[in-house]
């Protein structure tokens, strides 16, 4: 679509375009010889520009077009979320107000597809629930892999992920993954802080641990 509308939009530039170049250069020489006066060259000048404004809304029809042609894309993302999200089996436990305890990575082992390299190889990690958990690390060092496979977007090739107990693949992903925010460098992004981003994917509030001083009443945030 949006090949087909630059060579419309270029069509009516080199249809137009001839036509203007014959109209000043005919005009132009009328006026050196006097056959025109000044004010007839004006009013020529003016409709020549009239002329090149009117030709200029195929740029509007490109971007509608454009746009237009997004529409088509988000229709296929969202049909493939869909199939994804239902083909993604799920377990039958509710996770309404989980975790009351702690979320446990119990010997994680993960590689992604086609490589030997593991991001993961028998990761052990406790976070206990109502704490705040900042992960930093280089790029490519699994942060947002960590994330991902708590919301069970990716499975751990060995080990599981429990929280409260539960292994995680036997939580129903329907009340499981509202409860998991997450802020990827991929996201669209927003005006808004960090914490705000992560408030509108619901949970309750937590306590952030700093380095200086006490437990502080609010959210924290993960790199």
């Amino acid at each position: 679509m949006r090949h087909r509308t630059l060579r419309r939009v270029a069509g009516g530039y080199l249809l137009v375009a001839p036509l203007h170049a014959v109209a000043f250069v005919v005009t132009g020489w009328a006026a050196v010889d006097g056959r025109i006066d000044l004010g007839l060259l004006a009013v020529v000048l003016q409709a020549s520009r009239e002329l090149i404004d009117l030709g200029q809304t195929g740029n509007e029809e490109y971007q509608i077009d454009l746009g237009s042609g997004s529409l088509s894309a988000l229709a296929e993302l969202e049909a493939r979320s869909s199939a994804v999200a239902h083909a993604a089996p799920t377990g039958s436990c509710s996770a309404a107000g989980m975790p009351q305890r702690a979320i446990r990575f119990e010997g994680v082992t993960f590689a992604y597809p086609g490589t030997t390299t593991p991001v993961f190889d028998r990761l052990d990690l406790e976070v206990p629930a109502r704490s705040s958990l900042a992960v930093v690390g280089a790029n490519g060092a699994g942060k947002t892999t960590l994330v991902k496979l708590l919301a069970r977007l990716y499975e751990p090739s060995a080990g599981r992920i429990t929280v409260d107990g539960v292994d995680v693949r036997d939580l129903d992903l329907g009340s499981w993954r509202p409860g998991c925010p997450s802020s990827s460098r991929t996201s669209c992004a927003t005006s808004s802080p960090l914490a705000t981003t992560w408030a509108w994917g619901g949970g309750c509030g937590c306590t952030t641990r700093t380095a200086s001083g006490p437990p502080s009443s609010g959210r924290g945030a993960a790199s």
